[in-house]
């Protein structure tokens, strides 16, 4: 999520979020960051504001290689030999 505030009040009045919604009467709104929220800060209808990222204090501080770790255990090892399938043919009996 993506705070915003509007350039001025006729931006405040006629834009709204697909999904975020329209900005209050006063202070930011609360947008998605998707390519719409994106497209408005690019056009300086809107400008983001910077929130402070909450801090769980359950949440466990992890280092680079405990992260990488963790990658090689979610990505399953490739089979570097190449699959190649069989055609078979189905001869056909006259008689």
């Amino acid at each position: 999520m993506v705070r915003v505030l509007p350039k001025n009040d006729a931006i405040r009045k006629l834009i709204k979020h697909p999904v975020g919604g329209p900005f209050r009467a006063e202070g930011a709104a609360e947008w998605p960051s998707d390519s719409f929220t994106a497209r408005r800060i690019a056009d300086g209808d809107v400008t983001a504001e910077k929130v402070e990222a909450k801090e769980d204090p359950q949440a466990e501080q992890k280092d680079d290689a405990q992260l990488v770790e963790e990658e090689k255990k979610e990505v399953p090892p490739v089979d570097e030999k190449p699959v190649v399938e069989e055609k078979t043919t189905k001869s056909r009996s006259r008689t």
